[in-house]
C-alpha cells in the first residue's frame, strides 16, 4: 500500500488497483476508486474539485488546488504507481523524470565528441 501526499491535508492511498483518499489521516467517505475510474476526465475533474475542499489552505501555497490535484492525479494514472513507498508530490514538478539519464544525443559534430 502506497500513501502519497497530494497537497497539505490531502493524501492518496494506493492499494493495488484500489485508490482512496485521506484528510488529516482519516479516510474520506465515498471517495474510493480504481485506476480505470480515473480514465474518465469528467470524474477526474469532480474528484479534484471535491478534494480541493480538504486542502489545508494555511499550509498550501498553491493558488488553484483543484487544478493541481487534477494534474497530479493525471500523472499518477499515467505512471500507474503503486510501489508501496511513501512520497510527497511537488505540485510544481511537471517533468516525468525521463531526462535524468546522463546519455548525450549525437549532434552530428564529431569534433566535440572526443577528447584530443
Amino acid at each position: 500500500m502506497a500513501i502519497r501526499k497530494l497537497l497539505p491535508g490531502v493524501e492518496i492511498v494506493i492499494d493495488g488497483e484500489d485508490i482512496s483518499f485521506r484528510c488529516d489521516g482519516e479516510t474520506i467517505e465515498d471517495m474510493e476508486f480504481t485506476w480505470d475510474d480515473f480514465e474518465d476526465p469528467v470524474l477526474l475533474g469532480e474528484v479534484s474539485e471535491e478534494l480541493a475542499e480538504y486542502v489545508d489552505e494555511e499550509e498550501s501555497s498553491v493558488d488553484n488546488p483543484a487544478a493541481s490535484i487534477k494534474r497530479l492525479l493525471k500523472k499518477l494514472v499515467r505512471d500507474n504507481i503503486s510501489d508501496g513507498e511513501e512520497e510527497d508530490f511537488d505540485p510544481d514538478d511537471d517533468d516525468d523524470d525521463d531526462d535524468d539519464d546522463n546519455s548525450s544525443a549525437d549532434d552530428g559534430d564529431d569534433d566535440e565528441d572526443y577528447d584530443y
